[in-house]
């Protein structure tokens, strides 16, 4: 087998989606389908085919024609020519998902390259993960079975040895220096493939009626497929999850993006509905807690917090929360200390540590021996007042919006500025009415540590729209109106939040969270903003692909890779999530 690389990864690179998707399947949360007419009574019937055991499955009603979508699509072409492929090809993974492509291969006797893919995707699908580190699954998809006749697979079975389970026929071979298997067989309009020999001949069995230990019957995938969503739409993929057991696998502790392990270990199963429409994909997701939430106390209405975020914010995020925590650090980290390096307190002299031996070694040859050490800040004392607000008000929830609009504090407004602006906002709907005048004085002693000796310069100014102003020393607004803190480092952003907050109209959104991603605003300056940090061309990202470093090393993080991914998308225009709770379950759109 030549090793794959950009000019004929596109031949193999579906049959390496489908194992790199399952593979990462606790970091992908998604997708299957299901039979009948019903979300909430529907049969399973292709899982009622499958062994017990395993991690998860993932489910299509027509497989052959999501993809030829998929090969057809700009997105395929423009992600094989991107960046991000280019350093996922370089990538441990991407090896690892070769060496397995050639185990296959020597095995099967057939490469499973695009075209095998293509030979054996049938309509009503299912493919199963039963142990991800030695790539052990099942596949079963439905096809004519003349259709099947013709695959390589079936056409070389006189190179395996035959088995048989009551009145089925499989086909079964190992080989290799680390043995590997694969079987394959053909059960009235069903082809099966599978890398171990008792799962196809207990898939065998149940196709057959011989046996009822089917996936279909384990406890978290009866309870999880009763808290499927009731669209009368069929989805087009639909994966079903058993977190109780992907949870603990190494591999998901490894390749989990989101690294917040620890949150998903109260949760013991999860299923994932992905609906194609004609303006957008819906994904509807289930979530079944380990011990079941308290439907009315862990949502509320977010429609007024949605409504007030500003046309063409890249990111906002609406939250639920009665913590005080979590609205002291949005406002730390959005606006009071962004962008402020360590500083000491001026009032606490370094402590002299006489008894220290380390002297330092050869791999540490960047931390400096003449300069002190900087004391961190006291964030619960620079906070403390603007906390005794929050708790006298009590915390209802929190959004945070950030932005990369040009607005009234900006030096300049041109578009070939290579400023490039990052603007945010925090707003806090509380349970009782805020005090502004403590507010003023919160704010003050939370900001002047690190802007001012002592007062100096820190005096609010009133403007007519009804919000203050620090003034010139730093952009900085916050407005009360009735329950909600409004709090901006850009009087435009100010203004226009005021406006929509005074409006009063808004649609209802029962829900825990909200959060929004706009692609479309966000991908020009994310363009521009990552060449400069990535100190490459300006205009070269402004007008095509990245530019490699010299070096070699492979292209810029930022400007390269991300780009590229950003860029293999962009006919996304924007996306969106909503989590909510029912019925004791936790549900996200």
């Amino acid at each position: 087998m030549k090793k794959l690389g950009f000019g004929d990864g596109r031949r193999k690179l579906a049959w390496l989606l489908i194992i790199a998707v399952a593979a990462a399947a606790g970091a992908v949360w998604v997708w299957a389908q299901s039979l009948s007419q019903t979300a909430s009574a529907r049969p399973l019937t292709m899982a009622a085919m499958l062994p017990q055991g395993p991690l998860l499955s993932i489910e299509s009603p027509d497989f052959h024609a999501l993809l030829h979508d998929w090969e057809s699509s700009p997105e395929e072409s423009a992600w094989i020519k991107s960046d991000n492929y280019g350093v996922f090809a370089r990538s441990r993974l991407f090896g690892r998902l070769q060496d397995a492509q050639k185990d296959f291969a020597a095995a099967a006797g057939v490469t499973p390259d695009e075209k095998f893919l293509d030979e054996i995707a049938g309509t009503n699908s299912i493919f199963a993960w039963y142990d991800i580190g030695k790539l052990e699954f099942l596949y079963i998809t439905r096809m004519p079975a003349g259709r099947a006749e013709q695959t390589r697979l079936m056409q070389s079975r006189s190179n395996f040895s035959q088995r048989q389970v009551g009145g089925s026929t499989f086909y079964v071979r190992t080989r290799g220096d680390d043995p590997k298997t694969v079987a394959f067989a053909l059960s009235g309009d069903y082809l099966l493939l599978a890398t171990r020999e008792d799962l196809m001949a207990s898939a065998l069995a149940l196709i057959a009626g011989t046996s009822s230990d089917s996936l279909a019957t384990e406890p978290w995938f009866v309870d999880i497929g009763k808290s499927a969503s009731a669209s009368p739409q069929e989805p087009a993929l639909r994966m079903a999850l058993n977190l109780d057991r992907i949870v603990k696998t190494p591999y998901f502790r490894s390749y989990w993006v989101q690294q917040n392990v620890t949150e998903m270990k109260q949760y013991r199963a999860a299923l994932s509905d992905l609906y194609r429409e004609p303006t957008q994909m819906r994904e509807e997701r289930v979530l079944l807690p380990k011990v079941a939430d308290d439907p009315g106390a862990s949502q509320s209405d977010l429609g007024d917090l949605v409504a007030i975020v500003p046309p063409h914010a890249s990111v906002y995020r609406a939250q639920f929360t009665g913590d005080v925590d979590v609205a002291m650090t949005a406002l730390d980290e959005k606006l009071l200390r962004r962008g402020i390096s360590p500083t000491r307190d001026s009032k606490i002299a370094p402590e002299a540590d006489l008894d220290e031996e380390n002297v330092g070694s050869a791999n540490d040859l960047e931390t400096r021996i003449d300069t002190a050490t900087p004391l961190a800040v006291n964030t619960e004392g620079r906070l403390s007042l603007l906390r005794k607000q929050a708790i006298q008000a009590g915390i209802a929830a929190v959004l945070t919006v950030d932005s990369t609009q040009r607005g009234d504090s900006d030096p300049d407004g041109t578009s070939t500025s290579m400023w490039v602006p990052l603007h945010s906002a925090v707003v806090i709907r509380a349970q009782k009415p805020w005090d502004q005048s403590a507010l003023e004085t919160g704010f003050v002693e939370a900001m002047k540590s690190e802007l001012s000796a002592g007062d100096l310069g820190l005096k609010w100014t009133r403007q007519a729209e009804g919000y203050v102003s620090l003034g010139k020393l730093r952009p900085f607004q916050f407005a009360v109106v009735g329950n909600l803190l409004l709090v901006t480092d850009d009087a435009g952003m100010m203004r226009t939040m005021l406006a929509r907050a005074r409006d009063g109209s808004r649609a209802p959104v029962p829900a825990k969270l909200v959060a929004e991603f706009d692609h479309d605003a966000a991908a020009p300056p994310f363009a521009k903003l990552s060449a400069l940090l990535d100190k490459t061309s300006v205009v070269a990202h402004a007008t095509g692909p990245a530019v490699t470093p010299s070096d070699g090393s492979g292209p810029a993080f930022f400007s390269g890779n991300l780009r590229g991914l950003s860029d293999a998308f962009a006919g996304i225009k924007s996306e969106r999530i909503i989590e909510r709770v029912d019925g004791g379950v936790t549900r996200q759109t």
